[in-house]
């Protein structure tokens, strides 16, 4: 078992701490109370490498020899970035995500798309879940950092993708090609105050910030890793600063070949909380787990042959004892004795009164007829009733159907005045066009008659010239006539 520190902001824990020794999840009250059954996984499902499962179980407990460090180490390439392939960062300060992140976004060599939030009230930088002027470009990688609330539940806190478009709003894609658009959040900053006087914890909204619910993430931190399985790890553990962190960082990698240190391990790096630790040993015996397996089947049956005795389903009493009896025999118990008795004294009482109800039943025949009588009478009338309810419904029934059709219908004649409305501005527009048309042809055919006319015009000229020509002698143009 590992368990990182819970993230307690002060002033929180500042009223929590008054009623909790610690904000580890087992210092809950109904835990110290109600001490459960302490049942810790062992199987591991992520590594296959035994090599590296035992080494990170030592990381676990703080059980790291000089090997193990020499082993760990020896992944440690400060130079390495990653670049071209699928490798996430994973660091232990927001400062150096950011950097490495907006390093990253810098180099796609797309469109820069900037998306400022909105806030309301009061809503602190430091409280703020994502960037309040969130950059992105299509190809950066990003992970979601909400849940999503809606019917499909299209992505989880953690879940990575990357952006394929840019609009307004944003679409990403996942490893398995599915994709999701996304839509802004709202995040609520709440004050609590203890109320003495009432003694409970109570809350104020005082600020909202609305942003999309998504931040760059080619690098993450530990904290938002936890969860998550990564093939390609580049662990930047070296400023690691909490129990259970350099742990977590590790175990995200599904095996040791695709884990990179971008800084050297020591044992300072290396912390387990030994409250933890302490919380730990209190796992329970195999044999006490069974024993408490079988009472909890036990009172379950022993439950369902109650319930069913309440019903008289007698045959279900039966079969959920038989069932009960194999994990816990509570037949010959004072307790099941007297519960017992106390539902057969029920059901003798029950046989009892039958038998006195029975006796003043007692009718003659006359008056069995009379009420057989009355009985045909009541099922004509609600036979009668029964029917014209049926013709009721029917007839609401063609009704609805009509209301639907004259809906249809409303909708098509609303559909088709639409059109009709379109088709008469195009056709206006188009009256436009060939009045604009034909008045630059009339002009055109105007400017062609005038070229006409002078041509025409020209011509005879040209034949009256002819002809004087024709009419001059030989003689004459001898004499220098023209």
């Amino acid at each position: 078992m590992v368990c990182a520190p819970p993230i307690a902001d002060n002033e929180q824990w500042a009223i929590l701490n008054q009623f909790y020794k610690t904000p580890f999840f087992f210092s809950s009250k109904v835990i110290e109370q109600n001490t459960p059954l302490y049942i810790e996984l062992k199987k591991i499902y992520r590594q296959n490498e035994q090599e590296f499962i035992d080494l990170l179980n030592r990381v676990r407990v703080n059980q790291v020899t000089r090997n193990d460090f020499q082993t760990l180490n020896s992944k440690y390439n400060p130079t390495f970035s990653g670049d071209g392939s699928d490798y996430i960062i994973l660091a232990t300060h927001n400062k150096i995500v950011n950097e490495t992140n907006l390093t990253k976004l810098n180099q796609l060599e797309t469109e820069l798309f900037t998306f400022e939030a909105n806030v309301t009230g009061a809503f602190p930088d430091k409280h703020k879940p994502t960037d309040h002027y969130l950059k992105l470009k299509v190809g950066a990688q990003i992970m979601f950092i909400k849940n999503d609330t809606g019917k499909y539940k299209r992505y989880f806190n953690g879940k990575i993708g990357k952006i394929k478009e840019l609009e307004e709003n944003i679409t990403v894609v996942f490893d398995d090609e599915s994709e999701v658009e996304v839509e802004r959040t709202v995040w609520n900053n709440i004050q609590y105050t203890y109320n003495k006087e009432k003694k409970k914890v109570e809350e104020k909204i005082i600020g909202t910030f609305e942003q999309f619910p998504i931040r760059l993430a080619w690098a993450i931190t530990v904290h938002k890793s936890q969860g998550l399985t990564f093939e390609k790890v580049i662990a930047d553990l070296g400023r690691a600063f909490t129990s259970g962190q350099v742990y977590v960082a590790l175990s995200r990698c599904t095996s040791f070949n695709g884990l990179i240190l971008k800084t050297q391990l020591n044992q300072y790096a290396i912390k387990t909380d030994p409250r933890v630790l302490e919380f730990a040993e209190n796992e329970t015996p195999s044999t006490l787990v069974v024993e408490q397996l079988n009472t909890g089947k036990a009172d379950f049956y022993y439950k369902k042959a109650r319930e069913n005795l309440a019903i008289g389903n007698i045959l279900s009493v039966w079969n959920n004892l038989i069932k009960a009896i194999k994990f816990r025999n509570d037949i010959e118990t004072e307790r099941f004795k007297q519960y017992f008795l106390i539902h057969a004294e029920k059901l003798l009482g029950f046989k009892k009164q039958s038998l006195k109800l029975s006796n003043r039943l007692e009718l003659t025949d006359e008056k069995l007829s009379e009420l057989k009588d009355q009985i045909e009478i009541t099922e004509l009338e609600v036979t009668s009733k029964n029917e014209k309810l049926v013709k009721q419904d029917e007839a609401v029934k063609l009704l609805l159907n009509r209301v639907e059709l004259l809906e249809n219908e409303n909708k098509e004649q609303k559909n088709i005045s639409a059109k009709l409305q379109e088709n008469k501005r195009i056709l206006k527009d188009n009256l436009n066009n060939l009045d604009n048309k034909t008045n630059r042809l009339s002009n055109e055919i105007l400017k062609l008659n005038n070229k006409i006319k002078k041509i025409e015009k020209k011509n005879e000229e040209q034949k009256n010239e002819i002809e004087r020509l024709k009419n001059i002698k030989w003689h004459q143009k001898i004499f220098g006539r023209k």
